[in-house]
């Protein structure tokens, strides 16, 4: 759930919504933002951590910003001064490709200490930011859809651990399986725990076709994941839904377009959707 740009998006669709967030922090303060959509029954919101297994007891990782480091990176950016700092080079780099990313930072929070707090360096005393450790209860998609039913759309991006929850969703009767999924590319997180063909290949012989979109990495702040089902584009054949044996050579590294220097963001935000041919669907391919 995060700051809660995509839980938005989908309420003002009108669509009932279940949100999981494992930092306290935004569970909290999202259930008093969206109270009157939590009162009415619209919104559920999980203080929760997806992973292969239930009622696990789990460290969860968030990179924030020390006291005073973000007027002082704010002071440093308006004058021109981030390229001759003494910040590490990747630090100055990722200030310079986007004032949003600090903003979003938490973003990269993960039960794996190293891609929350890695990147920037929070797992550094002398760094700019800290690693803030949280204890937190682990759920499964599978156990979620049992509670709340069945989702039209199932949209998954946990930082490399997406594989734990499209491996309990491929192993679902037909009659559970949503109609609409959409989860991160994996290539870009070192320890993914499935690869993007894997998990493709998996949902592929459950009746999912595809569509590989990305966004402009800049625009992630602001449009959340951006659009969903038919209406996701394929950054190269726009709508149209492909076969997964297609989809799995757009769906690597090369759909992030990292820049040509070492440090920095990608230059997109780079995501999986699939539909659920249901008349595709056989429960001996479980």
């Amino acid at each position: 759930m995060n700051r809660g740009d995509d839980t938005n998006n989908y309420l003002r669709l009108g669509f009932n919504v279940v949100s999981v967030e494992a930092n306290p922090a935004w569970a909290n303060k999202m259930s008093e933002v969206f109270r009157s959509h939590v009162e009415n029954g619209k919104l559920v919101i999980k203080n929760m951590a997806i992973s292969d297994k239930l009622d696990q007891s789990l460290s969860f990782y968030i990179p924030k910003l020390k006291q005073g480091a973000s007027e002082m990176l704010n002071w440093l950016d308006a004058q021109g001064l981030l390229k001759q700092s003494n910040f590490k080079t990747s630090t100055s780099s990722v200030i310079n490709e986007t004032d949003s990313l600090f903003k979003h930072m938490d973003e990269l929070s993960s039960i794996s200490k190293g891609q929350a707090c890695g990147w920037f360096g929070c797992d550094h005393g002398d760094s700019f930011c800290e690693c803030q450790e949280v204890p937190v209860t682990s759920t499964t998609c599978a156990e979620l859809i049992r509670q709340h039913g069945t989702p039209h759309y199932l949209k998954v991006d946990i930082e490399g651990y997406d594989g734990h929850c499209m491996r309990s969703i491929a192993a679902l009767p037909c009659s559970k399986l949503p109609s609409y999924i959409s989860f991160e590319e994996q290539s870009g997180h070192s320890h993914a725990v499935a690869s993007s063909e894997e998990l493709i290949r998996a949902l592929s012989v459950r009746g999912y076709a595809w569509k590989v979109s990305r966004q402009n990495f800049t625009n992630h702040a602001k449009l959340g994941t951006g659009p969903f089902g038919e209406d996701a584009q394929d950054y190269m054949f726009e709508k149209k839904w492909s076969l997964g044996t297609e989809a799995v050579q757009r769906a690597n590294i090369g759909c992030w377009s990292y820049s040509s220097e070492q440090a920095g963001p990608p230059l997109f935000d780079c995501d999986i959707h699939g539909r659920l041919d249901i008349s595709s669907c056989s429960d001996e391919m479980r």
